[in-house]
């Protein structure tokens, strides 16, 4: 009979250490991005896989759980929605990975670092939107976090910009120049995921304001 008992602190606690892995996996891709030396670059790299494959298993979980259950702490579509968002984050970091080792692209990586400080910025303010959004939080406190995020995104667009004007203002080889513009454009993306993850929880906090 206790199995079908409906309860909700599973979500909340699969959710949570699905943007604990989110958030170590911008840290790790700081720290390989910023590596001069090839051992710390390995950790940060082995860092990442270890982010990717525990999301994914947490991913995994949180879809079963769904199925099983029919009360939920959120609407299923949100749920849903916020673990797509909070998976593709590790994924989308080990993709820059992959895509730096392989071309070996380490000279270039100071020019990544803008972008991965303002990834690791937005991961810390992921943590405190989350934290709020799964511990009931009053919701012009947890309003206040959310558009810190949405900050976050907006400095890391005009980050963008800038760096991909530089970019090509400069002479060089079309292949290299066009292989740096995907790291950028991939690091966009993950900035951008945090930025989805902050409109989901906004939308949480309008369906139950």
């Amino acid at each position: 009979m206790l199995r079908l008992v409906p309860k909700t602190d599973q979500f909340n606690r699969l959710l949570g250490d699905l943007s604990i892995q989110a958030c170590l996996a911008a840290q790790s891709l700081k720290v390989f991005i910023r590596a001069n030396n090839d051992k710390d670059r390995a950790d940060a790299a082995a860092a990442i896989a270890a982010t990717r494959i525990a999301s994914r298993s947490l991913s995994h979980e949180i879809t079963r759980e769904l199925c099983r259950s029919f009360i939920t702490p959120f609407d299923r579509e949100d749920i849903h929605d916020l673990t797509e968002i909070l998976y593709r984050i590790p994924k989308t970091v080990e993709k820059i990975k992959e895509r730096i080792i392989a071309h070996k692209m380490f000279s270039h990586q100071a020019d990544y670092s803008p972008q991965a400080d303002i990834i690791a910025e937005e991961a810390l303010a992921l943590q405190d939107v989350m934290k709020s959004l799964l511990t009931g939080a009053k919701n012009k406190e947890l309003l206040t976090k959310i558009d810190n995020l949405r900050e976050l995104e907006n400095k890391g667009d005009a980050v963008r910009n800038e760096l991909l004007t530089k970019l090509f203002s400069r002479e060089g080889d079309i292949r290299d120049l066009l292989l740096r513009r995907d790291i950028h454009d991939l690091l966009e993306k993950v900035v951008d995921r945090f930025r989805d993850a902050a409109n989901v929880a906004f939308q949480i906090v309008f369906k139950h304001s």
